[in-house]
């Protein structure tokens, strides 16, 4: 009784070395998958730095304005425009009601944030903000 079994001992090691396998091969899928992840958000915050960067420049944001406003059926309408350090503010008084819409779908479709909107029947007034 006093002496160990070689058997009993190589029989222990092996399951040993079986278990420390397992938790190896788990412990690589969760690198794996952590490692995914990193990936999957290093994506994302490339994607909003972009997108920061469309929406947050200035000379961009400008040149959007200046480009609706400068549209052939929307020069012939009373326009003022303030350009402020970190908004613009637009007043448009206009005859009929189209072009209202029409000057509204336009500056809805760029990339600016919109401070202010609003609208009556004859005058629109927007404030967009430049930062």
């Amino acid at each position: 009784m006093n002496r160990l079994n070689p058997l009993h001992i190589l029989v222990t090691l092996l399951l040993i070395t079986m278990f420390s396998f397992y938790l190896i091969s788990n412990k690589k899928q969760i690198i794996k998958e952590e490692a995914k992840q990193k990936n999957l958000f290093k994506e994302q915050v490339f994607l909003y730095k972009d997108l920061k960067k469309s929406w947050y420049n200035q000379k961009e944001v400008r040149k959007q304005i200046n480009f609706i406003l400068n549209d052939s059926k929307l020069s012939n309408m009373n326009v003022s425009k303030k350009f402020e350090k970190t908004s613009v503010k637009i007043t448009l008084n206009f005859g009929n009601k189209k072009m209202v819409n029409y000057f509204v779908n336009k500056l809805l479709n760029k990339k600016l944030r919109i401070k202010n909107l609003s609208i009556t029947s004859t005058q629109v007034f927007v404030e967009v903000a430049l930062r």
